[in-house]
């Protein structure tokens, strides 16, 4: 199964994971610390598919390079849309692996 982000896990030397607030088939998503700004924050886990059901290496290595491209996808289309003062976007984006 997913192997899902413990927390305490600290990330990019910066982010301490929390406790997690949610999980869907795109990955998971956890309450967190920024150590540098001493805030809370959120840290989003993309996910890669189980390989089973997959026919082929192929076949799987497809689907988790489109799921890839899709997830930094929605990561730039947020940080696009990120206008000051918007409700609904944080201020401070960052895709990394």
């Amino acid at each position: 199964g997913p192997i899902y982000l413990q927390s305490g896990t600290l990330l990019e030397t910066r982010y301490q994971i929390g406790k997690m607030l949610g999980k869907g088939g795109f990955g998971a998503a956890y309450l967190a610390i920024d150590t540098r700004l001493q805030r809370e924050c959120v840290v989003k886990q993309m996910l890669p598919p189980d390989r089973q059901g997959y026919a082929t290496t192929q076949q799987w290595q497809k689907e988790l390079d489109d799921m890839r491209g899709n997830f930094a996808r929605e990561a730039r289309s947020l940080i696009a849309l990120n206008t000051p003062g918007h409700p609904n976007i944080p201020p401070d984006l960052r895709l990394f692996r």
